[in-house]
C-alpha cells in the first residue's frame, strides 16, 4: 500500500491533486509533522495532511504581510472558504478542496475551526507578548484546534486525548519558536515574552551580539522548561490515552529531541546544527511509536 491513500486496502483509490499538493506542502516545509502522519491509518493521512497545510496557509499570513489590513483580509477569505465548503460551494484552491474532502469523510464539525481563525486574527496585530502566560495561551489557540481536528480525523478525540494533545500542541510550539529565533533575530524580531526577555535583561537587537549571548541563554532556557513542562504533563496520562492518537502525540518526540538540542547547546539557538539529528529523532520517533510512548 502507498504511504498515501483515500481508502482502506480493499477499497483503494488514487490520490488526487489536491491531496497530493497538501501533501507535497506538509512533506517541504512542516517535514515533522509529514513524517507523524505515517504512522497514521493510510486511509487518515490525507486528511491529516490537509489541516496541516491550511496551518501553514494561515502561519504565513503573519510573516509575509506586511500590511496588518492585508492579513485580516487574507484570514477571512480562509474563514469564507472553510464556511463555503459547509454550504457546499467551496473555492477552487487545492487546500480548501482537499479540506472538503476531509470534513465530508471525517465529519469534523464547522465550529472547531473558529477558535485558530481568531487566533491567527489576533496574531496580527503584532503586539508584544508580556509574559510566559499569554505566550502560553498564543501557542495553545493557534495549534491545539488543529492537533483536535487530527484527532476526530483519527477517531480518538476523547477528553483525556484531547488534555494531552494540548499539552503537547504547546510543547511543540514552544520548540519551534525558539528553533526559529536565529532567523527571527536577523530580521530584528525577538518572539520571547517581554517579561522573560526583561528578566534575561535582553534586547531585540541584543541575539546577534556574541556578547549577549549569556543572557540569549538565560530568555530561552526559561521557555524552553515550560516546554518541557507541558510535554512531562502529556506524558502522564500515557497510559490513559488511545495508541490510535499517537500520529498527533509523536510531536512530543521532536520537540522533546530539540529542547535536548538546545540544553546540549547551553541554550544557545544558534549553536545548533538541527540537521545533523534529524536521522535520530525519526528513529526516535518510530521507536516511540513502537511501544505506545511519545
Amino acid at each position: 500500500m502507498p504511504l498515501f491513500s483515500t481508502g482502506s486496502r480493499n477499497s483503494e483509490a488514487p490520490i488526487d491533486a489536491a491531496a497530493a499538493y497538501c501533501i507535497e506542502q506538509v512533506r517541504s516545509f512542516d517535514k515533522e509533522r509529514f513524517l507523524c502522519t505515517l504512522f497514521a491509518p493510510a486511509e487518515t493521512r490525507a486528511a491529516l495532511a490537509a489541516l496541516y497545510a491550511l496551518d501553514l496557509e494561515l502561519s504565513r499570513i503573519h510573516s509575509r504581510t506586511r500590511e496588518p489590513l492585508v492579513g485580516f483580509m487574507r484570514v477571512q477569505w480562509w474563514r469564507d472558504a472553510i464556511g463555503a465548503i459547509y454550504a457546499g460551494r467551496g473555492p477552487d484552491h487545492p487546500v480548501v478542496s482537499a479540506l472538503t474532502t476531509a470534513i465530508g469523510r471525517h465529519n469534523l464539525p464547522h465550529d472547531a475551526f473558529a477558535p485558530l481563525l481568531t487566533a491567527r486574527e489576533r496574531e496580527l496585530a503584532s503586539e508584544a507578548v508580556p509574559d510566559i502566560a499569554a505566550l502560553i495561551a498564543h501557542v495553545q489557540e493557534t495549534t491545539t484546534p488543529i492537533a483536535t481536528l487530527a484527532l476526530t480525523v483519527l477517531t480518538c478525540d476523547g477528553s483525556t486525548e484531547r488534555l494531552a494533545a494540548c499539552d503537547v500542541s504547546i510543547g511543540w510550539a514552544l520548540a519551534g519558536l525558539l528553533r526559529a529565533l536565529p532567523a527571527d533575530a536577523r530580521a530584528q524580531t525577538l518572539a520571547l515574552p517581554q517579561a522573560v526577555a526583561q528578566a534575561a535583561a535582553l534586547t531585540d537587537t541584543d541575539p546577534l551580539r556574541a556578547s549577549a549571548r549569556p543572557q540569549l541563554r538565560a530568555a530561552v532556557s526559561m521557555v524552553a522548561a515550560t516546554a518541557r513542562e507541558h510535554l512531562a504533563a502529556a506524558r502522564r496520562r500515557r497510559a490513559e490515552v488511545s495508541k490510535q492518537a499517537l500520529p498527533v502525540l509523536l510531536w512530543a518526540t521532536y520537540a522533546q529531541g530539540h529542547l535536548n538540542d538546545l540544553k546540549r547547546a547551553g541554550h544557545d539557538p544558534f549553536a545548533i546544527r538541527p540537521a545533523r539529528r534529524a536521522p535520530l529523532r525519526m528513529i526516535a520517533a518510530a521507536a516511540n511509536h513502537a511501544r505506545g510512548r511519545y
